[in-house]
């Protein structure tokens, strides 16, 4: 029986706006646990939403918010599925109030921080869905220069990096391919750790639409995403519906390609599993990924010890 026909919690992210949010109206009318997404302004939440799920505040740019929502997500039960979805790509480099990077926080750190304050919480055969990008990978020549490293501790603080892009603007997006690396670390590592359930990374194409880019003009907006999707292969663009329901299914584990560990990427608007780069295949640089995360939050005085 799947998750969503039980009690255990289903608890998300990055599900108000976008794909997101069209993947989580479709699930809503299946699932019967009980449902939790977090959110920076709950009040911004749509009514038809609102009244199907638990909305818990969430600022992933704030240790503290999360350290407080996960702690509220305990006392409400067994997880059996966790949806990381939430992203952003910043205009330019800056920090958070906890002195990491605003990018690598919001995509990666935060939800590595769920992780591990959920763990004892997750059910054995809890269900994982990180959100990736194509970006991350070198091989996939996409228009955002691609991540150099998986160092946490510079990506954490990028003016430690001594070969950080003189660009502001490129720095930037190099800051959002690093942390969809990360991410995408992430979800094998966490194949790779537990014993039982399932984790799979999730790269929903270049989707026109998205809030991704919520701080870029509009008019820019259409302008680049024109350009990237020439300078792409064609079968890497998709849309808002189409990535929708491949979510959504990978929410309930009712896609019919993604095992644990598999990426699974939008291709000619279907998913299909394919290899992530060859960084995150590195199970010796995974590994100290995990460590040198562990070693931000405790040594960050707004994450609890």
């Amino acid at each position: 029986m799947s998750f969503l026909q039980s009690n255990e919690t289903l608890v998300l992210t990055g599900v108000t706006a976008g794909f997101g949010e069209k993947a989580l109206h479709q699930i809503l009318g299946n699932a019967r646990c009980p449902v939790i997404i977090g959110v920076t302004n709950p009040d911004r939440v749509r009514p038809e939403i609102a009244q199907k799920v638990t909305v818990l505040p969430l600022d992933l740019a704030s240790f503290r918010s999360v350290a407080a929502f996960c702690d509220d997500v305990k006392e409400r039960g067994t997880v059996g599925g966790l949806v990381l979805n939430a992203g952003i790509s910043a205009r330019k480099l800056r920090d958070t109030a906890d002195g990491i990077n605003l990018t690598f926080q919001t995509n990666y750190l935060s939800h590595f921080a769920m992780v591990q304050a959920l763990w004892t919480t997750l059910s054995n055969e809890a269900h994982i869905v990180v959100t990736s990008s194509g970006t991350h990978d070198p091989d996939e020549k996409t228009p955002p220069p691609p991540p150099r490293h998986a160092n946490a501790a510079m990506l954490a603080r990028p003016k430690t990096d001594p070969r950080l892009d003189r660009s502001g603007q490129k720095a930037a997006s190099r800051a959002y391919t690093s942390s969809k690396l990360c991410c995408t670390m992430l979800s094998l590592e966490l194949a790779a750790r537990r014993e039982k359930g399932t984790s799979i990374s999730f790269d929903p194409g270049l989707v026109p639409g998205t809030s991704l880019t919520r701080e870029f003009p509009a008019w820019l907006v259409k302008l680049l995403v024109p350009i990237m999707s020439r300078t792409m292969p064609a079968d890497r663009t998709s849309t808002l519906p189409v990535s929708a329901v491949a979510l959504a299914q990978f929410m309930a584990q009712t896609s019919f390609v993604g095992t644990n560990g598999d990426y699974v990427a939008m291709r000619g608007g279907y998913p299909i599993v394919v290899n992530p780069s060859d960084m995150a295949r590195d199970a010796d640089l995974r590994a100290v990924l995990w460590r040198d995360s562990e070693q931000l939050l405790v040594d960050n005085p707004a994450w609890p010890s």
